[in-house]
């Protein structure tokens, strides 16, 4: 009996001794695993202008001898009808070309556009008649003169916007989004020697207007949270 219980103490002391030493000098695991997660690649967009081919046009509203249709020819197996300008006929020269109170002029700008880019928005914007016309000596009295108007026409020949004066300073004349990437875009500028203007005199038959060397037309993306953003009437 005395052995047994002697056996049973020595067994309990011991255990109690084991459980000292893990308490005292061992921790638990507690358990973690890994798993290897799918990565990807985050790619920047792009937008692009490309220029075509330019062509001017004597669009006079009172010649109804003048062709039904305008078509440019943007590249080689590429033809841009302008639905919604009025009748036309090519000027080959323009420079030799003379124009008379009550002419208008068609310029053709047609241009290629790359947009690439989920959220991206780009207004097209073109110069003010303070940059676009230089050196002009035809009247500036009101009512007389030189007027320029704009309209953009979208590659299937319809126009985003209804033919507008252009102010004097930059304007974004037409919003584009990536449904218009590698689309052919036509800006077309009108040039109206106003009907208005004086009898005819030395100045008036003398008188010179000429378009910037370069015509600069800017596509920029529109952020409407960004300091420009209210320049553009697709923001307000």
């Amino acid at each position: 009996m005395t052995n047994k219980s002697t056996k049973r103490r020595n067994a309990i002391i011991a255990a109690a001794a084991g459980i000292a030493l893990l308490l005292g000098g061992s921790t638990f695991a507690l358990w973690s695993v890994q798993a290897n997660l799918s990565g990807g690649t985050i790619t920047a967009g792009s937008m692009d202008i490309t220029p075509g081919e330019t062509a001017v046009y004597d669009v006079s509203a009172d010649r109804i001898d003048l062709n039904d249709t305008i078509t440019v020819s943007v590249e080689p197996g590429v033809n841009i009808p302008l639905s919604g300008a009025p009748k036309g006929e090519l000027i080959s020269d323009l420079a030799a070309w003379r124009i008379v109170p009550g002419d208008t002029i068609a310029m053709v700008f047609p241009f290629e556009l790359s947009l690439v880019g989920d959220n991206l928005v780009a207004a097209l914007t073109i110069p003010g008649t303070d940059t676009l016309l230089s050196n002009s000596t035809f009247s500036t009295d009101a009512g007389e003169g030189i007027r320029v108007e704009y309209q953009v026409f979208e590659s299937d020949g319809t126009a985003q916007a209804a033919r507008a004066t252009i102010p004097a300073t930059d304007i974004a004349a037409g919003y584009f989004d990536p449904s218009f990437d590698e689309d052919v875009v036509t800006l077309v500028l009108y040039v109206t020697f106003d009907s208005a203007t004086d009898d005819q005199g030395t100045a008036s038959m003398e008188a010179v207007a000429e378009l910037a060397q370069t015509l600069t037309a800017t596509l920029e993306q529109v952020r409407c949270d960004s300091p420009s953003a209210s320049k553009f009437a697709i923001c307000s």
